[in-house]
C-alpha cells in the first residue's frame, strides 16, 4: 500500500478505480481484520492487501495494479467467523466453485470528483 490513498472521508464504500489501482472502503464494525482478495493478488490475505481501520467500523486501503473488471472480494476476519464478503457497489458478478461469488470492478463510466476522474 505504498501509493497515495484518496482522502478517506470522500471515499465511497466498495472499490473506486484511481490512477495506479483501486481504493477500497468497507464498513465492518465487528471485524478484527479486513483484506481485499482477488486475481490481483492470488486470492491471498496478507499485509499488502490488508485494509486499515479508520474508526467507526470503516476500513480503507489502496491496492496497486487493480484494473477495471478485475474480480475481487473482501475477506473479513471477525470475532466469531471469517470469510469472503461482497462489496456493496460492484456492478458485475460471476460465480466460481473454488471461492463462491466473485465481484468485478466495472467502472465503464468513471465518476468525476473535484475535477479528477476516479
Amino acid at each position: 500500500m505504498a501509493a497515495a490513498q484518496p482522502a478517506s472521508i470522500d471515499l465511497p464504500v466498495g472499490a473506486t478505480l484511481v490512477p495506479g489501482g483501486a481504493a477500497f472502503r468497507v464498513w465492518a464494525p465487528r471485524a478484527k481484520a479486513v483484506y481485499v482478495s482477488g486475481d490481483c493478488n492470488g486470492w491471498k490475505q496478507n499485509a499488502p492487501c490488508q485494509l486499515h481501520s479508520i474508526g467507526g467500523g470503516h476500513w480503507i486501503g489502496f491496492i496497486p495494479g487493480v484494473k477495471d473488471s478485475d474480480p475481487y472480494l473482501f475477506y473479513i476476519e471477525g470475532r466469531g467467523s471469517s470469510g469472503y464478503k461482497r462489496g456493496p457497489r460492484a456492478r458485475l458478478h460471476r460465480f466460481r466453485e473454488r471461492s463462491g461469488e466473485l465481484e468485478r470492478l466495472a467502472d465503464s463510466e468513471p465518476q468525476k470528483r473535484g475535477g479528477a476522474i476516479l
